[in-house]
C-alpha cells in the first residue's frame, strides 16, 4: 500500500507542476493583422510556417476564438497563428497549438462556446469540415487544482482496488496450499504401511541386551506390562 501512495504523490506532484507551468507561461507575441470590415481568411504567407488562422483573445471571459480558412471574420485587431512545417504531419494532421494566457491554463480548443456540450478538437483529423472557428478554453489556477484531485481521487481509488484484490488472492492462495499439504500428509501417515517388529529386528547380540535391559527397568518404573515395539540403532 505504500507503494501506491508514493505513486500517487509522485503523480500529483507532477499533475500539480504542469499546472503551475501552463498558469505560468508567458504569452508568446504574435505578428497582428487589423481589418476595418467584415472579411472572410484567406492563407498568410510566411517561410517555414503554415497558416493557422486569426486569434482574437478574450482574457476577461477567460477564452479565446480562433477563426480558420474560410471563416467570416469581424472588423479588428487580430494576431496571426502559424505552426511550424517541421510539426506538420500529412497523414495524421496536426496538433492545433496550445496558447498560453498568463495567470490561466489553456484546457482545450472546442468547436462551440458552450464548452460543456461542445466537441473538444486536439487536431485536424478530427475537425468537422463545416467548422471554422474554434474557441479556446482557459481555467484558472483553482479549477486547474481541482481537477487534478479529482484525476489523482480516481487513480487512487483504482490502484485501492487493485490493491484489495491483490491482497484478497494473497489471502485465500496460502490457505489453498496449507490444506492441499495437511491432506497429502494425512493421506501419506493413513496409506503407509505399519511394519511389524520381529526378533529378526534385533541385529546382535548388544542390541538384544541393550534392549532387555531398558524393558525390565521400564517395567519396574511403571509396574505395566512391556512390550518392545521398536529399537533404533544408534552409532
Amino acid at each position: 500500500m505504500k507503494k501506491y501512495i508514493k505513486i500517487i504523490s509522485i503523480l500529483f506532484i507532477l499533475t500539480l507542476m504542469l499546472t503551475l507551468s501552463g498558469c505560468s507561461a508567458k504569452r508568446p507575441d504574435f505578428d497582428t493583422k487589423e481589418f476595418n470590415d467584415v472579411a472572410v481568411v484567406t492563407e498568410e504567407k510566411k517561410e517555414g510556417y503554415t497558416f493557422i488562422g486569426y486569434l482574437k483573445n478574450d482574457e476577461e471571459n477567460k477564452t479565446a476564438v480562433l477563426y480558420l480558412k474560410g471563416a467570416e471574420i469581424p472588423a479588428g485587431e487580430y494576431e496571426i497563428i502559424y505552426i511550424e512545417n517541421k510539426k506538420l504531419d500529412s497523414t495524421n494532421g496536426y496538433s492545433y497549438p496550445e496558447i498560453p494566457n498568463e495567470g490561466l491554463t489553456f484546457a482545450g480548443w472546442y468547436e462551440t462556446e458552450d464548452f460543456q456540450k461542445g466537441t473538444r478538437v486536439a487536431n485536424t483529423t478530427n475537425l468537422d469540415a463545416n467548422v471554422t472557428i474554434l474557441y479556446a478554453r482557459y481555467i484558472t489556477f483553482v479549477d486547474a487544482c481541482l481537477v487534478a484531485f479529482v484525476c489523482m481521487l480516481i487513480v487512487f481509488l483504482m490502484l485501492a482496488l487493485l490493491w484489495g484484490v491483490v491482497a484478497l488472492f494473497k489471502y485465500i492462495a496460502p490457505k489453498e496450499t496449507s490444506k492441499k499439504e495437511v491432506a497429502k500428509v494425512q493421506n501419506q501417515v493413513v496409506n503407509a504401511p505399519q511394519k511389524v517388529f520381529t526378533i529378526d529386528d534385533i541385529v546382535d547380540e548388544d542390541m538384544m541386551v541393550a534392549t532387555l535391559v531398558a524393558s525390565i527397568e521400564y517395567r519396574n518404573e511403571t509396574h505395566n506390562n512391556v512390550r518392545v515395539v521398536s529399537v533404533k540403532q544408534i552409532g
